[in-house]
């Protein structure tokens, strides 16, 4: 994720004053416990999404800021950087790569909802995510797609193209892939419950971690 950037005063000053929030709301305990969760950052100040959501509101939108923030490896500033970062200036190549350097499924979900779900045609990358190496990409596109299907802006060539991917994916090795499956299930069970039921129906007799997870979590919510 290294990148080189210009030096620029103006640029330096709105980082420091992001550092300066994020100091000010630092919880120590709270960052402690995420780095002993095994979040993987350099700097985690344990700041909570909706006081992060407060400083987001508090600036202006600023794609330069925002990749200032993405590559600092600290959990709040890429998570701010995915608010502040508008997204009809972000191309779907750049979506990609941010998607690519996400290592956890807070940053990817955070990612979809702020920034990936704005953009203009955010559907059409879910076919191409899907096919990608990585668990966070294929994670990223179920995501993606739960946020599009809330919205009733899912087309029903990306939600196919799920519903094609889903099985071998609840056998991948990784909760985030298969915890983003369940999501995209539960919400598609408020229009499409019998296609639901029936797949769960189908994992009865499975044994993997991803189908067991899948089936517990999905038939809860269809109690």
């Amino acid at each position: 994720m290294d990148e080189f950037f210009m030096y620029d005063e103006k640029m330096e000053q709105q980082v420091n004053q992001v550092k300066r929030m994020l100091h000010l709301s630092m919880n120590g305990v709270v960052s402690e416990c995420m780095s002993a969760s095994g979040l993987d950052y350099k700097m985690i100040y344990g700041v909570q999404l909706p006081r992060l959501k407060e400083m987001a509101a508090g600036l202006e939108k600023n794609k330069p800021l925002a990749r200032r923030l993405w590559v600092s490896n600290c959990r709040e500033m890429m998570l701010l950087a995915t608010m502040l970062c508008p997204a009809d200036s972000i191309s779907s190549e750049e979506a990609v790569k941010w998607l690519s350097e996400c290592h956890n499924l807070e940053l990817v979900e955070q990612l979809c909802l702020n920034l990936l779900r704005e953009m203009e045609g955010a559907d059409a990358l879910i076919p191409s995510l899907l096919e990608m190496q990585g668990k966070y990409m294929k994670a990223g596109a179920y995501v993606l797609a739960s946020f599009l299907f809330l919205r009733g802006t899912l087309t029903g060539e990306a939600e196919d193209a799920c519903k094609r991917a889903l099985k071998r994916d609840l056998s991948a090795d990784g909760y985030a892939v298969y915890a983003s499956v369940a999501r995209f299930l539960r919400v598609l069970s408020d229009r499409e419950r019998k296609y639901v039921e029936d797949l769960v129906g189908e994992l009865e007799d499975a044994t993997g971690k991803g189908a067991s997870f899948v089936r517990e979590n999905v038939r809860m919510m269809l109690m």
